[in-house]
């Protein structure tokens, strides 16, 4: 495998793949000359990306389905097989994520249930799909795109977080069991991109990163079978810092900063 086109002629699977980090994953991995087949909940933007990319000559399928109906994505994968006529995927992106921000007032468990079934079940169910096939031929790599909010509850993340940090520790701890099967995992735990998921977000968002570069950073981490991967460096730092520190002082601090930096800005938009 070329080191300068580490994804040629490779199939992968992205999940989530209509917008945001998911589109720009296929157009960078079908320019280093993959195939993918692409999952999404939005048809007309499958649709759409399907037909620039195939411009590239790679091979390219779509299929629509929500990750937490696991019928749905069981169908749509075997779909996405046929048509790209292959038995098993190189590599999947459990890319597949929503999220929404709201105070501990506010506490809504049906939200974060529905932020779970996508972000966490939703990659569970991915990965039992593909899985089998995976350690059949013993061999096969998984990525599974977290966050940084899962390494530390945040306030008004916490419920997004928390679904992160499930998708972690499940990772982490696959990752030891399938590693002498030939299946690699790895753990992709990034800052704040620039997405529509993140447009309306009041909260701060730090080291702010375009996709196109995120993405590009996170393919090398990939190509190099990294078990972790955790990005932009100032942020990272922040994040451990915080989640390393005695409980009393990393809330202070989160409090005094990150707390009000949240009312400062709600107090000015309440004043627009």
């Amino acid at each position: 495998m070329s080191t300068n086109q580490p994804f040629k002629n490779q199939t992968i699977l992205i999940t989530g793949a209509s917008s945001g980090l998911g589109s720009e994953f296929a157009r960078q991995l079908v320019q280093g000359g993959a195939n993918v087949g692409l999952i999404a909940r939005r048809e007309s933007h499958l649709k759409e990306l399907a037909d620039q990319i195939s411009a590239t000559g790679q091979k390219v399928a779509f299929a629509v389905a929500d990750v937490g109906d696991r019928d749905l994505l069981n169908s749509a994968i075997s779909e996405i097989k046929t048509s790209l006529n292959i038995e098993r995927f190189d590599r999947v992106i459990l890319n597949a994520g929503v999220g929404k921000t709201f105070r501990a007032k506010d506490f809504n468990a049906q939200v974060l249930e529905e932020m779970t079934r996508i972000n966490f079940f939703g990659a569970a169910n991915t990965i039992k799909a593909v899985l089998p096939a995976m350690i059949d031929s013993g061999k096969g790599h998984i990525i599974g795109i977290s966050s940084l909010s899962a390494r530390r509850g945040l306030p008004l993340g916490y419920a997004y977080g928390a679904s992160k940090s499930a998708l972690t520790t499940m990772l982490e701890g696959l990752r030891v069991e399938l590693k002498p099967l030939g299946v690699n995992v790895t753990v992709i735990h990034p800052g704040f991109i620039r997405t529509p998921m993140t447009e309306n977000q009041i909260t701060a968002q730090p080291g702010l990163l375009d996709a196109d570069d995120a993405v590009r950073r996170m393919l090398s981490a990939i190509a190099a079978n990294r078990l972790q991967f955790n990005f932009p460096g100032k942020t990272t730092i922040l994040t451990e810092t915080l989640r390393r520190l005695p409980a009393r002082i990393s809330d202070m601090l989160v409090s005094q900063f990150v707390l009000k930096a949240i009312n400062r800005s709600e107090h000015q938009d309440l004043h627009h």
